[in-house]
This record gives structure tokens, C-alpha cells and sequence, in this order.
């Protein structure tokens, strides 16, 4: 830890020198929904407001109740984004001994979106470290073939608490627990498969007092929040000029081409209490997408390049901050695509816990690309992304290994190893 701590400095650094005290963006949600907390409730019955879940908001609350500096709240996001990249160091050196992983930890903690962030009271730092716990606690029980009951506790309440932070990963579990339960079922009974069931059903576990409270207020099961009909509207629009992406109240005012398609239908379903202004954005969101379905498609084409690379944008000139996604996600986008067909011929070897968390990105990655998304909801699945590239190149992209230094691999590491010499010819009775 003590080798990686000069990223701390840089974090707290980064913090420090930018202290802004206005809000930004969602902010000012989590802000609110915090202070609610200390005063007994999450959202007023009068007007419901499940926009976010409440797992940032609990993180806050201390602070709202002690009435301290935002800026001291922000400082948290130094110490969340310096134990992501600590988990993604010990998650690494569980698969290799190599001299740089100390340089591919620091490479995954100066990735720029991480930096961009890290002075705003948002969830994304939080929800990389969630990730990047989740990932190490998940491959430690997993290589350990023990019944690491600890770990699979760990995960699943990182996992359960990831879908509090950000509901839509609630989705995302239930997909994941179907889909191993299926192939565990039907086609497999693999010890891996059996570790993410049991993770995600922990995972449900802790979100279940979350989806008794929504229930409570709203009478509706499985009911994660009320944003989604919104991002789904603006995925779903059909004028040409538009490409799917979010528009806040005031960009409709503000723009008489987005006023004149929008600005009357956000007037009329405004008068609306919460819950159902979301489902009248769904309703009409459905029926553009079963009117204009080729418009739909070509909005998620675009949808894709925003998740990716943070274009393109509707109404909205070329921007400087663009290159902050493009450039470092265009590494990890081509090598991650050109690692597919390697990690596939040699899946025998290729650990199955990243394989399965994979999955997890590929999951959330296709639920996210079907609503309206940004740049940051791709990146905080990174950690797992990266992870997959690196033990890819282990096993597949190797150079000769002599066996003096095959002697000092740590015998939880030689499976790996002894792969990567298979992958170029070494024969066994060499070693």
C-alpha cells in the first residue's frame, strides 16, 4: 500500500485546489436526500423523489448532520479512488508476480476520468471503488476453491450496495442470478457459476429493505426509482436533429428547437405527481420506439459512442473535455476487442471469475447502452475491463520464461504461468 500512497497525494492535491462550493449536476440531489436522513426519512410522502438511490446519500448524511464543509465530504472520494486502485493492485498480483504491476496499478489510478471527477459530490469514484472491491473480493473466492464465506459476504454486499448507489445495477443483478442460475442448471455446475449465485443473492439481500420502502410508498414490486421513463424518453426521440441524449429542463427553454418538439409535453406531464410523470415518459418513450424504430436504433448507435468515447452530443460544439474519455477508453476499447478472440482459444486457461465478470460488464454495459448514457457509466466498469486485458495478455501475449524464475513464482500463481509457457511450446519436461 505504501508504495501506491504517492496517488493519494495526487487525489487530495486534485481536491484541494479545486474547492468549489456550488453544485453541479446531481449533486445537489445527494446533498438534499443526505440532510433528509438526518432528519428520519429519505424522501417526502407528498411528493415522492427516488431520482437516486440512497446509497451515496447515506455516505453524506454524517456530514449533513455535523454540518461540515462539503468540501471535507469531497476528500472521501481521494481515499475511495485510492483503495479502487489498492484492490486493483491485489487483484492483479493474484494472477501474476510480474515486475509491473506496480506500473499497471499506477497506469489504472492516473486513468483521467477518475481525476476529471474526483472533486464533485458524485457517485462515480465511490462506485469504482464498490467495482474494483467487488472484482478482488469475487477472484480471491474464487481462485481460492475454499468456502471463503467472508469474501462471498464482501462481494455481495459491495454488489448490493452498488445497486443502492446506482439502481440500475438492481437490473443488472437479477439478470446476472438468471442468467448463472440457467447455465448452472442446465449446462454446467461449476464451482465459479455457484460463487456469483450465492454473490447475488446476498447482493438482493442487502437492497431488499431498499424495495420494501419503495413499495411502501408506491405500491409497486421491484421498484428501483423514478428516472428511468426520462432517460428512456430522450433514447426514444424521434427528430432527426436530436441523437438520444439527455436534455435538462432549462437546455429545452433555452434552445427553440428542442422547445418547440419537447417543451409542451414536459409542461403537461409536470403537473403530474412523481411516479406517474415517470411512467407518462415511459408510455411515450414505447410508443416513439415502436413508431421510429430505425430512428431508435441509430439513437443507440449513438448512445454507444457516448458510453465509449463521449460523443456525439445533440446541439453541442466540438468540447475539449471529450478528449479526457477518447483518447485513454480508445486503448482500452481496442485492446479490450482484440483480447476477445485470445481469452476465447485459450478459455481453458483464461481464470473463469473474470470471464464471469466479463459478463457483469457486458450486462451492464448492453442494459445502460438502451437508455439515454454518458461517458461515466462506462468507466467506473473499468476495473474489470482492465483486469480482463491484463490476464488475456498473461496467458496469451508471453515471452519465454526460464525456469529459475518459474521456481520463485508463489504456487498460487503458477497455473497462470505454467499456461503462459504452454501457450509458446515450452514442454513440460523442461520445467
Amino acid at each position: 500500500m505504501l508504495r501506491l500512497s504517492p496517488l493519494l497525494v495526487i487525489y487530495l492535491a486534485l481536491i484541494v485546489i479545486n474547492p468549489r462550493s456550488d453544485f453541479f449536476g446531481d449533486e445537489g440531489g445527494y446533498v438534499r436526500h443526505a440532510i433528509n436522513l438526518t432528519h428520519g426519512y429519505y424522501t417526502p410522502t407528498t411528493d415522492i423523489d427516488l431520482w437516486w438511490g440512497p446509497g451515496y446519500p447515506i455516505i453524506l448524511a454524517p456530514f449533513a448532520l455535523l454540518k461540515a464543509p462539503w468540501t471535507i465530504a469531497k476528500l472521501l472520494n481521494a481515499f475511495f479512488l485510492f483503495f479502487a486502485v489498492y484492490y486493483f493492485h491485489q487483484t492483479l498480483r493474484l494472477y501474476t508476480n510480474s515486475k509491473y504491476v506496480l506500473h499497471l496499478s499506477y497506469l489504472f489510478g492516473l486513468y483521467l476520468p477518475f481525476l476529471r471527477f474526483i472533486s464533485y459530490l458524485l457517485t462515480e469514484t465511490f462506485v469504482a471503488f464498490l467495482i474494483s472491491a467487488l472484482t478482488y473480493h469475487f477472484c480471491k473466492v474464487s481462485q481460492s476453491r475454499t468456502r471463503g464465506t467472508r469474501h462471498e459476504i464482501v462481494a455481495g454486499v459491495c454488489l448490493g450496495y452498488l445497486a443502492l448507489t446506482k439502481v440500475f445495477f438492481g437490473y443488472v443483478i437479477v439478470t446476472c442470478l438468471a442468467v448463472a442460475g440457467l447455465v448452472f442448471v442446465f449446462l454446467k455446475r461449476d464451482y465459479v457459476l455457484k460463487k456469483a449465485i450465492v454473490v447475488c443473492c446476498v447482493a438482493f439481500a442487502v437492497c431488499l429493505p431498499y424495495l420494501l420502502y419503495t413499495y411502501s410508498l408506491t405500491g409497486k414490486v421491484f421498484y428501483w426509482g423514478n428516472s428511468g421513463g426520462m432517460q428512456l424518453y430522450w433514447m426514444a426521440t424521434p427528430y432527426s436533429d436530436e441523437l438520444g441524449d439527455w436534455q435538462f429542463i432549462e437546455q429545452i427553454r433555452a434552445n427553440p428547437k428542442l422547445a418547440e418538439n419537447h417543451l409542451a409535453f414536459y409542461e403537461k406531464v409536470a403537473k403530474l405527481p412523481s411516479i406517474e410523470r415517470d411512467d407518462a415518459f415511459r408510455r411515450e418513450a414505447i410508443h416513439n420506439i415502436v413508431t421510429h424504430p430505425l430512428k431508435y436504433f441509430t439513437n443507440w448507435l449513438n448512445n454507444i459512442g457516448r458510453l465509449l468515447f463521449d460523443y456525439p452530443y445533440t446541439y453541442v460544439d466540438q468540447r475539449l473535455r471529450t478528449y479526457y474519455y477518447m483518447i485513454p477508453n480508445m486503448f482500452i476499447v481496442v485492446l479490450g476487442i482484440l483480447s476477445i478472440y485470445p481469452a476465447w482459444r485459450r478459455r481453458k486457461v483464461t481464470p473463469k471469475e473474470i470471464l464471469a465478470l466479463l459478463v457483469f460488464v457486458i450486462i451492464a454495459t448492453a442494459g445502460t447502452s438502451l437508455v439515454s448514457a454518458q461517458a461515466r457509466q462506462f468507466w467506473v466498469l473499468t476495473p474489470i475491463v482492465d483486469l480482463f486485458i491484463i490476464t488475456v495478455l498473461l496467458n496469451s501475449v508471453v515471452v519465454n520464461v526460464p525456469s529459475t524464475d518459474l521456481e520463485r513464482v508463489p504456487q498460487s500463481h503458477q497455473p497462470i504461468e505454467l499456461a503462459a509457457r504452454d501457450a509458446v511450446g515450452i514442454p513440460r519436461q523442461a520445467r
